[in-house]
């Protein structure tokens, strides 16, 4: 199994104890005795923005927290690296929107890091699974 990298979603729902698939769960836990997990410097940034939003209902639960600080925290919590954001991965995240069909910056970004990195990509999104049923040998997900 190679090593993980957590999309921000679940990153959020495992620090508010809220469910992911018992798949995901296991890998995530493998991942995490192996010192396999990753999170993107660009999670941090999503989380930031999220926290902003007016709706109180869409802002991310982070537990009364500043967005760095949980960030901080909860890396620390997940045993969880930060993956690197170099020169490659910035190129690699320009080219995805041809292939993947959306130029989010954040989606982007995951997805070239775990392309870079060879890691599986533990995300919630359907648009980002379907991507990857369609180009395996560029990304592999776990879907949570």
């Amino acid at each position: 199994m190679r090593g993980l990298l957590l999309d921000t979603h679940p990153l959020v729902w495992i620090a508010a104890n809220l469910a992911i698939s018992r798949s995901a769960e296991l890998a995530i836990g493998k991942a995490q005795s192996r010192r396999e997990l990753f999170v993107s410097p660009i999670t941090a940034w999503e989380v930031g923005v999220s926290s902003m939003k007016k709706s109180a209902a869409r802002r991310p639960p982070l537990n009364d927290l500043p967005p760095d600080l949980w960030f901080r925290t909860n890396l620390r919590k997940f045993r969880a690296q930060l993956a690197p954001f170099n020169a490659e991965i910035a190129s690699e995240s320009a080219r995805v929107p041809a292939l993947y069909g959306s130029g989010d910056p954040g989606d982007c970004i995951l997805i070239a890091t775990a392309h870079v990195l060879n890691l599986s990509l533990v995300t919630r999104d359907r648009r980002i699974i379907n991507f990857a049923k369609k180009q395996p040998d560029y990304l592999s997900v776990i879907a949570c």
